[in-house]
């Protein structure tokens, strides 16, 4: 994901780290703004992460690194492992992109189908009437789709991936992990 847009939101932010020994408080903020302003708070005693701030707020844990000291190497460069650990959050984590799911449908009937693009096309029309940018093939939808298109009848485990299908990882949970990132990069700067 190009992010670079997104750095001049960042051009003026400064890191302050607060060690209150199991609690670990990051602030990563323009001292003139709140704009883009993101507060990560570390309970080190459970293992658990709360982003605070501007862009949302979001709860994660695991408890074998969700530390200060792991959270760069560990989730910074691996937003799936990241994602794997978030229990709540008030913004999406993912967006669902059409034309990327009609694609991915499509791929994924000609693997089975080979010779019948043409019933495969109109198979993969009549699901995306149950597709949404929101929530991409919801659990709903693949209810109807069962007796509403002919899709089972090309893959009966069909609801095991469809969900999959048009999914991105979203641009503010980037964000967080490159907020986190360019905190770190700051505190370091400062400390040589």
């Amino acid at each position: 994901m190009n992010l670079e847009g997104h750095l001049t939101h960042f051009k003026d932010h400064k890191a302050t780290l607060t060690d209150l020994g199991e609690v670990k408080i990051l602030d990563w903020k323009n001292p003139n703004s709140n704009h883009y302003r993101i507060r990560y708070i570390f309970d080190e005693n459970y293992y658990k992460l709360f982003i605070s701030g501007d862009l949302g707020e979001l709860v994660a844990w695991n408890p074998t690194n969700m530390t200060f000291d792991k959270f760069e190497k560990h989730y910074c460069n691996n937003p799936s492992y990241f994602i794997e650990k978030i229990q709540c959050a008030e913004r999406q984590i993912y967006w669902y992109r059409e034309e990327q799911a009609r694609k991915e449908l499509k791929e994924r009937l000609e693997d089975i189908y080979y010779d019948e693009d043409e019933y495969i096309e109109e198979v993969v029309e009549d699901c995306m009437e149950y597709f949404s940018d929101e929530y991409g093939f919801d659990y709903y939808g693949i209810f109807d789709m069962l007796n509403n298109t002919d899709l089972s009848d090309l893959d009966p485990d069909y609801w095991e991936w469809l969900t999959d299908c048009g999914k991105q990882i979203s641009v503010i949970t980037y964000l967080y992990l490159l907020g986190f990132s360019l905190a770190m990069e700051n505190l370091r700067s400062i400390s040589q």
